[in-house]
Order: C-alpha cells, then structure tokens, then sequence
C-alpha cells in the first residue's frame, strides 16, 4: 500500500512512516503541512493519504480535506485526530475523508485502520477507547492455543489464514475466538486487537527487536569489546590494530501522552544501534514504578502534560543520585516554558515538529553531558536567565529579614491559601496566622495581605520552595496508583 503522511509534527510524522515501512507499507512522502505532500500525491498517487488533525496550514474546518479531495477526488483521506471539540469531530465524520481514528492508538492499530480504509471500510473512531489494566489482566488466563490466535488476530489473519497456519479447521479457529472474545469481554476481533496492541504482549513486530538490557541498575551499560582490524599494505605487509569500540549504549524512557507518538517514536529509535528504549508510559507518576530495578540516561519528556506536571516531574528526577537527562518535547518554544524547564532541571528543548534525526543528535549530544535549546530562542532565554538571576538575588534580600515561620506563611499565601487553609496546612490556630501576617505587612511596609502577595509573588513563585508547594503539579511517587492498559509499555 502507498501512503502519504501529513502531520504538523513532523516527529511524528517520520516515526509513523518508518513503522509503517518495517509493516511492508510504502511511504512515498512526509510532511508537515498539507502544501508540503500535495506535489507528492500528484506525482506518487498513493492508496491513502493519513492527515494528523489539526494541519498545520489550515483552517479549523475541513479546508485540508477538501483541498486533497479537490485535487484527487478518489483519494482516500484517514484523518488521525487529537482530541478535540464535539463540533469538529462530528464535521469530520460528516467530511470527504474516508475515516477517522484517534492519535491514542498503537502503529500496529493506525496500520489496520490503513488496511480498513483500502478495502473501502469505514473507519469511523472519534475517540480512544481506553481499556482498564484489570481487562488486560485477563491475558493471562488465555490457554497457549488461545494466545496463539490472538496474536495472529492482532497480525491481521483471517480465519482461514490461521486454520491453515495452525493446522486445524476453520470451526476450530472460530471457537477459539469466541473463548477468546468470552474471556477477555471483547465484542470483536478489532477490539481484541485494540486491547493486545495496548497491553504489548502480542504486538507484532517485536520478535526481531534487539533485546534490551535488563542487568541491575548499577551496573555499567554494556559496551562492545575491541577485536583486531588487519589492513595490507602495499608490498603484502599487514598491519594490526585494535578495532574501535562501538559507542555506549543510550537508555531512553519516553513519558508522552499519545500512544501514537511514543509507541511510533519508540520504534524508530530502537532501529539506532546505539539507543534503547527501557520503557513507554503515558504519565510521569508512573516513571518511578517502571524504573525499579532499571536505569535511564535519558528522559523524553511530553512538555503539555496536564497541569503542567511535566516540570515538577522534572525537578522531581533532577534530585535523583545520577539523575537521567531530561529532554523536553513539545509542539511549541516560548522562552518563559524553556527557563521553566532549565530552571527545573531540563538539559534540552526539542520541538516536535524537527526532524528525528535531529533528535536523535539530541539525545546523544546531552548524553555526552552537553545542554541543546532551540538557537531561535536562546537569546531571549539567557536574557530572562539573567533576569531570573537578579530576582534571586531580590529574593535572598527579601527573605533575609523573615523568621522561618514568617517565611512558611508567606510561601503558602503566594501558593493561593487563605488564612484558613493557612493555619490548616501548618498546624497553627488563626489568631498566630494573623500575628504573622501583621508582622509580615510591616516588614514589607504594606497595608494588607492582598498587597503582600502582589509585591512578593513575582519574587518568589519561582524559587524551588515555592514549586514545591504547587498542588496542582505535585505528585506522590510512593502512592499507589491506578493503571491503565496504555500507560506503560
């Protein structure tokens, strides 16, 4: 099947097209917006044309579409969507294009949609249908035979295709999918894809993965031994000499809210002979639990993760003994979220819509202990790095003439407490919250406590003692938390 990809982040886009190509698909062309890959489907006319949602150069209704459509009116379109508002969901399914599947999706579900779209089936899917981690525990409880058959289902067989591979009837096949189905409380074999894809048991492809390294976290990263390399000379004089040695390998962990993204992504690193991925998850609180017993040099970040949590998790790692590096990737560069992010530890800032290839001189140029920012952006950067300086240096002068209690109450005033939940937080009646905040009005020379978070909260909201107390971005590495299907891979 020829295929054209289109997605604003061309990371994306280019982990998508080489999963698809290790799957047997041909990936004519990649790119970022739907005016780069139009000269691409005139020339390569491809089977389907796979569009990320929103593009990049378009208008928020239906213009990209449209213009493919309009160009080629028998071009398959399969729009790969973000989530987004009932309204646009519902134009699209209503749109020209062929189907609609959700960027929350493994390679291997996105390739069946493919499949679905050139047999002329309709691919509707507004939104990720998230499995819980109690269904994909029910893995386990499928016989040898069971577990043969879902993982053909998973590689797309057809009932017939698996008699015949399995040595045994068609009946016999549609049984064991029907124990399968029963067991696993599915309704059809695309959701019985659906959920193994997500649980990555049976996910195509992997048998011929290199393995990764699973020693103890202590232990040195395993480098290739120097063999001797003999060159002859003219005259028949042979020269030896040791071989280089291979490069050490980079562990990687990929913390990113689309699946589509870290399980493409994932993919196209492990083809780097000098890269692998220890583990995929969807959010930071679950990074803890899947490095026990394992180790990362390198943390691929989603810098949008919800309640701007990926900069607490950031510090959170940067405390760590050995602390891995951590890259932060996002759909934009604003200068103040890049300070945020070194402030909190971060050593890189890569935009997703760079190549891979210069990610991948990223990661092995922070690895090798150096720091990389976006060079649009590095000027304003140090200037407000040097700002932020001297703010500390106001800060150390502010603080100075607070006691340690003075200091605590104004720390959670400037956090958004009031006096109440003040007292609460630190164990004090509301009579001693209000001695402090008197004294604390006449150290800063103000008339009340409004003023008093006005004059110190540009101050102090960035210093460590402050992000700390953030409730919105805190999170509880020890607490148990609940699982889901696609939040570790």
């Amino acid at each position: 099947m020829r295929i054209v990809i289109c997605d604003q982040q061309r990371m994306l886009a280019e982990a998508l097209a080489y999963g698809l190509d290790a799957r047997g698909y041909h990936v004519l062309a990649v790119g970022a917006a739907v005016s780069d890959v139009l000269s691409a489907v005139d020339v390569g006319r491809p089977d389907v044309c796979l569009l990320g949602w929103p593009p990049g150069d378009q208008s928020s209704d239906l213009d990209a579409v449209q213009a493919i459509r309009q160009r080629h009116p028998g071009m398959k379109v399969l729009v790969l969507s973000k989530p987004t508002d009932p309204g646009t969901l519902s134009q699209l399914v209503r749109s020209p294009a062929a189907g609609l599947t959700h960027q929350d999706q493994s390679v291997d579900q996105i390739a069946s949609a493919l499949d679905a779209i050139a047999a002329d089936q309709n691919v509707q899917d507004p939104g990720p249908q998230r499995i819980t981690a109690h269904r994909t525990e029910r893995l386990s409880d499928l016989s040898p035979r069971e577990k043969e058959v879902l993982a053909r289902i998973v590689r797309g067989q057809s009932t017939t295709q698996m008699a015949r591979a399995m040595n045994i009837t068609a009946d016999t096949v549609r049984t064991y999918v029907k124990n399968v189905l029963a067991k696993l409380g599915a309704h059809s074999r695309l959701q019985l894809a659906a959920l193994a894809s997500q649980d990555g048991s049976h996910r195509p492809g992997t048998g011929h993965r290199r393995p990764l390294y699973r020693g103890p976290a202590d232990q040195p990263v395993p480098t290739q031994t120097a063999t001797e390399e003999r060159e002859q000379k003219p005259g028949g004089r042979v020269v030896t000499r040791p071989a280089p040695l291979a490069p050490p390998r980079i562990d990687v962990l990929i913390v990113d809210q689309r699946f589509a993204f870290r399980d493409a992504l994932a993919a196209r690193l492990q083809a780097e002979p000098d890269l692998a991925v220890v583990a995929k998850v969807h959010s930071a609180a679950f990074v803890p639990r899947v490095l026990v017993g394992r180790s990362a040099h390198v943390i691929l970040l989603d810098a949008e993760l919800p309640d701007d949590s990926a900069i607490a998790f950031c510090a959170e790692m940067a405390r760590r003994v050995a602390a891995p590096r951590v890259i932060m990737l996002s759909a934009a560069s604003q200068p103040e979220r890049i300070v945020a992010a070194v402030r909190a530890g971060a050593v890189a800032w890569v935009r997703k819509d760079e190549p891979i290839d210069h990610l991948l001189c990223v990661i092995r140029d922070v690895a090798d202990g150096e720091t990389r920012l976006p060079p649009a952006e590095l000027g304003p950067v140090l200037r407000l790095l040097i700002q932020d300086q001297d703010n500390r240096r106001d800060c150390d002068d502010l603080l100075a003439g607070l006691t340690p209690r003075e200091r605590d109450v104004l720390f959670h005033l400037v956090d958004g407490a009031g006096r109440k939940e003040v007292a609460e937080r630190l164990h004090l009646s509301a009579n001693t919250v209000r001695t402090y905040l008197n004294s604390l009005m006449t150290k800063l020379g103000v008339h009340s406590t409004l003023e008093v978070v006005a004059l110190t909260r540009p101050r102090l909201e960035a210093l460590p003692e402050m992000r700390g107390l953030r409730r919105s971005t805190t999170w509880d590495a020890g607490a148990p938390q609940r699982l889901d299907a696609r939040d570790i891979t």
